[in-house]
């Protein structure tokens, strides 16, 4: 059971990797310095430096360059063209646009962004520690001390869950409301 266990996290994490990861297969070349990335976010070994920026009417350019003055003459080409632009992606004034997502860099802006993701993060752990329990708890058959470790570990994902919630819930309480700290 464990080393099939073991077999089928690699392979979930390998899929998931690599559904995530890889760059669109229809990148569109823009000239011959640049190509559209489309909806992927990771750029090729041979153009590697990210050219994103927003066009006049709001749109989204994603696209990569060879070097960042490639990005630059192409930016400008489009700024010839009529093409106005906002040099800071998609995220906007505030913010840095990562593989992570918008991570914003002021001290206000970035500690509710930092709590945010770190709650998610925990709160996927618990699940997954949830999953792995109700497995060992299915697969144990007449093995009651197979059975007691089962529940034991799911109940140590339920109570870590519901301390995450509650220490969440009185640092925004203290933090936020009584002493009124920037960013909560």
């Amino acid at each position: 059971m464990n080393k099939l266990f073991h077999h089928f996290l690699i392979f979930s994490i390998v899929s998931i990797l690599t559904w995530v990861a890889l760059p669109t297969p229809s990148a569109k070349a823009v000239g011959n310095s640049c190509y559209s990335l489309g909806w992927a976010t990771i750029c090729r070994p041979d153009y590697p430096t990210q050219c994103n920026f927003n066009k006049s009417d709001g749109t989204a350019v994603k696209s990569c360059c060879g070097t960042a003055d490639l990005c630059a003459a192409y930016k400008a080409s489009l700024a010839e063209s009529g093409e106005t632009f906002s040099a800071t992606g998609t995220c906007g004034l505030g913010a840095i646009d990562t593989a992570l997502g918008c991570i914003p860099y002021t001290f206000e802006a970035f500690t509710p962004a930092l709590f945010g993701f770190l709650a998610g993060l925990a709160g996927g752990i618990a699940l997954i520690i949830m999953l792995i329990a109700t497995v060992q708890i299915m697969v144990s058959g007449d093995n009651a001390e197979a059975v007691k470790k089962g529940k034991e570990l799911f109940t140590g994902a339920v109570t870590g869950l519901l301390f995450i919630i509650f220490s969440v819930t009185l640092l925004r309480l203290v933090a936020g409301d009584i002493i009124k700290l920037p960013g909560f």
